[in-house]
Order: structure tokens, then C-alpha cells, then sequence
């Protein structure tokens, strides 16, 4: 079992869709079989599996609260609005320094203090300069 860009194994699903499936390994690297369509009590399970991956992942890159909002509703193990909002909340703040994207406010705020210190400290130069032009 590896998991492998789908690329036509699984017909139900995008060929750029991750799945975990069984594969031929050489030294040129993983080769999957194709596969049958899913069953019917697999294939809305497995896509909707999918669709939390990708919405999470766009979360992710993107910061994107109301997509990991819509990662979790999708997520067959939470599902439920009032689960998720809670999780979502805890999630982002139990790991809130590995997720400056979530936090813009708190991006602006240093980035404030930043433009602040190099104003400050571009004052003081031109103090300087001032002196040194004066002597």
C-alpha cells in the first residue's frame, strides 16, 4: 500500500486526487494498478473523504478560516457545524504559532512594530547624519 497520485487508478475520482492503493515498486518508483469503479457504499464515503483533503489543504495554504470551517463540516468523523466550529477554534489555537496565515491581525501588528522600529531607526540616522554634517 503507498499513497499515489490517483492518475486514472481510481476511475470515480480526479487524477490529481491522493489515494492509498496498492502498487507495483521498482527503482523507477510506485506504479499502480487501475481498479475497478468504487462500490456504491464506498464511493460517497471515499469523496467526501476527498473533499475534506482538498478544502483542508486550501485552508492551509490560503489561511483560509471558512475553508477549514468547510474541511470539518465535510470530514465524515465531525460532520456537524457546532463540532466543528468548537475544534476549529482549539485547532487553530493550540497551533497557532505553526499557522501565522490563520492570524493576519497578529501578522499586521508585527509588521507595524517593524515598519515603527525601521522609522524610528531611520530618524535616528538621519539624526546622526545631521550631527556629523553640523561638526
Amino acid at each position: 500500500m503507498v499513497d499515489i497520485r490517483n492518475d486514472g487508478a481510481l476511475a470515480d475520482l480526479p487524477a490529481d486526487a491522493v489515494v492509498e492503493i496498492p502498487a507495483r515498486i521498482d527503482r523507477d518508483g510506485a506504479h499502480p494498478g487501475t481498479f475497478g469503479p468504487l462500490p456504491p457504499e464506498m464511493l460517497g464515503l471515499v469523496q467526501q473523504v476527498k473533499a475534506y483533503e482538498r478544502l483542508a489543504v486550501r485552508a492551509a495554504i490560503h489561511g483560509d478560516r471558512e475553508a477549514a470551517l468547510k474541511a470539518l463540516i465535510a470530514n465524515p468523523l465531525v460532520a456537524r457545524y457546532s463540532v466543528a466550529t468548537r475544534l476549529l477554534d482549539a485547532l487553530l489555537e493550540a497551533n497557532r504559532k505553526h499557522l501565522p496565515r490563520f492570524f493576519p491581525r497578529a501578522e499586521a501588528e508585527s509588521g507595524r512594530l517593524t515598519d515603527f522600529l525601521q522609522a524610528s531607526f531611520a530618524k535616528s540616522l538621519d539624526g546622526c547624519a545631521a550631527v556629523a554634517m553640523v561638526s
